[in-house]
Order: C-alpha cells, then structure tokens, then sequence
C-alpha cells in the first residue's frame, strides 16, 4: 500500500473527497489530517486566556452615556 499526501485548497476539497470516497472502500483508506490555518488571532480566544483586569468599579450605563 502507498501513502499519499495532497495539499488542496478549499474550493476542489469536497470534489476531491467526493472522488475518493467513490473508489473501493477494500483497497483505499482514506485518513484526513484537518488542518485549519488562521490568518487573524480569534478575539474571544484571546479574552478566554488573558482575562481583562478591572481595578475600579463599573460605571453603569447611565453613568457611562453621561460622560
């Protein structure tokens, strides 16, 4: 058996999983590697893990609108 690695951009992925999966299941094993790329760092992660410290009491919303 032989291993093959493709890199492959989103846009031909599904039709080339759709090829492979259409070969015999007894002589092709497919083994996906999902590799996901981010361009820019997620905010929410980011927030998640370095918790933003408040050393003063909130202002309410009215406080707030009033400045």
């Amino acid at each position: 058996m032989h291993t093959l690695k493709l890199k492959v951009q989103d846009s031909v992925f599904d039709k080339i999983m759709y090829f492979l999966q259409n070969l015999p299941k007894s002589e092709v094993e497919i083994v996906e590697d999902k590799v996901t790329l981010k361009n820019q760092p997620d905010f929410i992660e980011y927030l998640s893990s370095n918790p933003v410290a408040v050393n003063s009491d909130f202002l309410s919303r009215t406080e707030a609108n009033a400045r």
